[in-house]
């Protein structure tokens, strides 16, 4: 649960064609099964339009009731009411950090990475600084465990999920080989098992997929389609307290925000695929 912003940082992360840098004793099992039908039921209870910004990339929640999100093109981090979207606050990003999309507050720093860069930038309530990003400039969407940067990627079309420190130390990562295209928005909420489940959505393929950390396996928990509409999917963030998520969007060339509640149907546990990590 996030309540604290101390600072803004920017992550430096570098991908090799063979895989996420440091990362060559990390094997990757990944099933071929994929989702068909919609295991979860996505229901919208409020959207509004902030209207102070446009190009609303990457959300962060921040308890009790705030939303952090980038925009692409002041280049600044802002802070809005999570009911209304009205103004709360602002922060200049690092001049460098040109192409910004994720944001993540691990609670010391704020987290911000950049698709033309290799670096994260961080804040710390002074000044911002780097350091090496392990998806390199393929990172979107981020969201921090209470111990790990969470981060979606696409390495030359292989679409998956990173984890590291906000000292940019690299922990592991997954292969999705459910998701069909290039992910955005990452959220990590509570999935009602004591485990870590990751949330993530795509441009241009407007549903959710959801997993479950359990231990070193990440489980595919299914799907569920987004409410129509939207030219692309941005951002995805979740609010522990409210339970709900909050995706950001393009409607009708407006930059909007949605609550969202997310209800899995009657699917049994035995039934998900399984991607497993060897460390």
């Amino acid at each position: 649960m996030k309540y604290l912003l101390f600072g803004l940082i920017v992550l430096t992360v570098s991908i090799s064609s063979s895989g996420m840098n440091g990362a060559t004793s990390c094997v990757i099992r990944q099933h071929s099964g994929s989702a068909e039908t919609d295991d979860w039921v996505i229901t919208v209870l409020n959207s509004f339009v902030p209207p102070f910004t446009t190009n609303i990339r990457g959300l962060d929640f921040i308890e009790p009731n705030s939303i952090f999100f980038i925009s692409g093109t002041e280049y600044k981090l802002y802070q809005c009411k999570a009911d209304d979207g009205s103004y709360e606050n602002e922060w200049s990003l690092d001049p460098a950090n040109s192409l910004p999309y994720g944001m993540a507050n691990s609670g010391t720093y704020a987290n911000v990475n950049d698709f033309g860069d290799m670096v994260v930038y961080y804040y710390n309530g002074s000044s911002w600084s780097t350091y090496s990003n392990p998806t390199g400039d393929d990172g979107r969407g981020m969201d921090f465990d209470g111990t790990h940067i969470w981060e979606s990627y696409d390495i030359g079309g292989t679409y998956g999920v990173c984890a590291f420190d906000d000292s940019g130390t690299y922990y592991g990562h997954w292969v999705l080989s459910e998701i069909p295209s290039q992910p955005s928005g990452l959220a990590v909420f509570d999935p009602g098992t004591g485990n870590i489940g990751i949330a993530v959505t795509t441009y241009s393929t407007h549903n959710i997929w959801f997993y479950e950390l359990d231990g070193s396996s990440m489980n595919y928990l299914g799907m569920g389609a987004l409410p129509g509409g939207a030219s692309q999917s941005l951002g995805l963030c979740y609010s522990d307290t409210r339970g709900t998520f909050f995706w950001s969007y393009i409607l009708g060339g407006n930059y909007t925000i949605s609550e969202l509640d997310a209800s899995e149907t009657a699917l049994e546990h035995s039934t998900w695929g399984s991607i497993k990590t060897s460390f």
